[in-house]
């Protein structure tokens, strides 16, 4: 099973289960200051990144591997709400739906693991606007056989 067959399940699974105006799409990695302003017309959203991966052990041509992902959210001022309120709604929402989750893959080998957040703010992040920060799930790791 390849990587991106596993991000597009778990963009399924958290997007099928995030209420109404909070997105969630696949990204290729972690965010600069030109990516947060570009990726903020979406917000309140959810970017779910592979973010490397480690214990790689290749058996008669697959693989398995503990893999590290990030469930970025990035979030905005909404209804009179400050951002980083948004922010830690999202990640709320994400601490119920990540922990013992398979994704709907059977295939995969186990659940995530060591999962965390972490609040991503700065000067630079807030002068743009935002509140972001990988949610529960920023080092879940899981492994998987291709």
């Amino acid at each position: 099973m390849s990587l991106e067959t596993i991000r597009e399940s778990i963009v399924a699974k958290i997007g099928g289960t995030l209420p109404k105006g909070i997105t969630c799409e696949s990204h290729g990695g972690r965010f600069d200051a030109h990516e947060l302003r570009r990726v903020s017309a979406k917000a309140p959203a959810v970017f779910v990144a592979v973010l490397g991966f480690n214990d790689l052990q290749v058996v008669s041509g697959s693989y398995e591997a503990a893999v590290s992902w990030g469930a970025f959210v990035v979030a905005k001022d909404k209804h009179g709400q400050p951002r980083d309120l948004v922010a830690a709604s999202v990640v709320d929402l994400l601490a119920l739906i990540i922990p013992d989750n398979n994704w709907e893959l059977p295939e995969t080998i186990g659940t995530p693991v060591g999962v965390r957040g972490d609040n991503l703010f700065s000067a630079a992040v807030d002068k743009i606007g935002v509140a972001c920060g990988p949610s529960h799930g920023g080092s879940a790791c899981k492994s998987v056989r291709s």
